[in-house]
This record gives structure tokens, sequence and C-alpha cells, in this order.
């Protein structure tokens, strides 16, 4: 069990390639022609149609003042595109987030110098630090392709007077709380947070290591994914499973490094916190994922939920080692 613990705490870094995101018009499609150097970031916002939800977003926070103003900025912006893919689908839905909600949000896109593309290094999840209390977002770079958090950059280097603006297809959220929090926060994990606490029993504390520094990257099964393989056992509850196989399926789950969607390549394999183990990625048609003991592969569902010691992608099948 102590292999366990130490491969949850360590890991080599898992380098993978692009997984098919939203597709989107590029942006710059809609920047005008004039040359956007000579105007601030704010004005840039303003003036170009796919950022009008950004725009609205921006004023309702304050923060049009700051973007127009002095200073050197980087912008990573959400198209409308990316607002619609999170919700946001109307100045009304982005009126009704509290402001102090929306100012976080926005500020986790920006940070506070100028990083042109060809200053970002050839390397997976650089840390950088935001503007959102010091909060860090993960860029990758791999073969001239960039994202952030898993996040598409779909035009890069829309340079201004005050700074440069990446476009994005997708929001970005700031971390609200580790793996744990994330897990029992959410309903649809309250059947995974059981199997946390019940392998908890075996004497290793399953829930303080995923709560502890990491990086870990967990695969997290929707309820039904568990009442699925419930079903499959013949068994009730949770409860008419022993712990420490618990233990070991979730485990299992786990990944000891931070690992987003644009990492993720096609046959790739992946050692995972259950020494001797690994998982493999089918992306030929929909992002999967598929256990050694599965017959078929579990569907990544939805992927790159940010904590503050790793990240979640959402399955719909138990992974079984």
């Amino acid at each position: 069990m102590k292999k366990v613990i130490t491969s949850l705490r360590y890991g080599g870094i898992f380098l993978f390639v692009s997984l098919i995101m939203i597709s989107c018009q590029r942006v710059m499609d809609f920047i005008p022609n004039s040359a956007t150097q000579n105007k601030s970031i704010a004005k840039i916002v303003k003036t170009t149609p796919q950022f009008s939800l950004l725009e609205t977003a921006l004023n309702r926070a304050g923060l049009t003042s700051t973007l127009d103003g002095n200073g050197s900025f980087t912008v990573f912006a959400p198209t409308n595109d990316a607002f619609h893919a999170a919700g946001f689908n109307s100045v009304a839905d982005i009126n009704a987030v509290p402001v102090q909600t929306l100012t976080d949000i926005l500020l986790y896109h920006v940070l506070d110098v100028k990083i042109l593309s060809n200053a970002i290094p050839e390397a997976p999840n650089t840390e950088v630090g935001t503007l959102d209390a010091g909060k860090k977002i993960f860029v990758t770079k791999m073969n001239g392709k960039i994202c952030i958090n898993g996040v598409n950059v779909v035009t890069k280097d829309i340079k201004a007077k005050n700074g440069v603006i990446h476009a994005i297809d997708r929001v970005l959220f700031p971390p609200a709380g580790t793996i744990v929090d994330a897990v029992a926060g959410n309903p649809d994990f309250s059947l995974l947070l059981q199997a946390v606490l019940r392998a908890g029993t075996t004497g290793t504390d399953v829930a303080a290591l995923l709560s502890s520094d990491g990086p870990f990257t967990v695969f997290a099964p929707t309820n039904t994914a568990f009442q699925n393989l419930l079903g499959t056992l013949g068994a009730t509850s949770l409860d008419d499973i022993p712990a420490a196989t618990l233990l070991n399926v979730l485990s299992y789950h786990v990944v000891p490094a931070r690992v987003f969607s644009c990492n993720l390549s096609n046959g790739q394999v992946a050692g995972t916190a259950l020494p001797g183990s690994s998982i493999t990625f089918d992306l030929t048609s929909g992002a999967k994922v598929k256990g050694t003991g599965n017959t078929t592969a579990s569907n990544i569902i939805k992927t790159d939920l940010v904590t503050t010691n790793g990240v979640i992608h959402v399955i719909d099948q138990v992974l079984l080692p």
C-alpha cells in the first residue's frame, strides 16, 4: 500500500498531443484591417464582433478602463463561441453573474506582462501567475500549437499598444479548491466521494492524498458510471465492494501528473497511481480512455476541470485495472 501512496505523490510528466475541441472561426477574420498596434486591448475588443460578449463582461466587471490604459498585458480572450460553450448565450446571462465572480474569472485570463507566442517555451504546462490573486494557468506549446489549461489558442499575437491578445475557444475558470473539494461540491460525484471515503477505511487516506499538493489528474466517473458498475456486479451499494478493492480501483483513475486535454494523443498509454498499471487513450471517434479490465472504452464527457492541485476529466464508465 505504501507503493500506492508513493506513486500518488510522485510521477513523471506525460506528454501527449491534441484533442479535438470546439470548432471556431478564426477571430482574425473579424479583426478590422486597420493596424491594431495603435489601439488598446479594450478598443480591439470593442471593435471585434467575436469579442462582443467579452466586451460586455469587461464593462460589467469595471475592467475596461484598465485594459484601455497604460500597462503591458497579455489577455487570453474568449470568443463569443467560447462564452456560448460556457452557458453565457446573451448579455443577460453575463449580467446575471455576480460582479466579483465575473471579475475573478476575467482576471484569470490576464497577465501583467506582454508575452508573444514566440516567447512561449516549447513545453507542457508551464506555470504562469495571473491577475486573479496570482492563481496559476498552465501554458502548453507543442509543435507550435498553444493551449491554456487545455483550452486552444485559436488566434495568436493580436498586438495592441498596451499588450497582446491571444483568442481562445473556451472560457477559463479559476480553481475553487482541491480535487476533493471539486468532487465534494458536485452532486454527480456523490458516489465517487463515497468510494473515496470507503477506500480510506483501509488505512490509506485517499481524501488526504488527493487534497495534497500533487499534481494529479483524476478521471472521475459519474454517479451513473458507478451505478452501472454495481449493476454489472450484482451489488446494491458500494458497501458490497471490499474497501481494498475500491482503493485499487480509485488509484487506477489517478495519473500522478497534470494532464490537460490538449496533452492527449491517440493510442497514448499512461501509467496510473496503481503500481504496474496503465490506461490507454483513443481519440479516433471522440475522446475515450480504456482500462485493462474494461471490454469497452469510457467516453471522456467533460474535460479540464482545473483544481489547485491538478485537473479532473469526467468519464461515463468506471475504469477497471
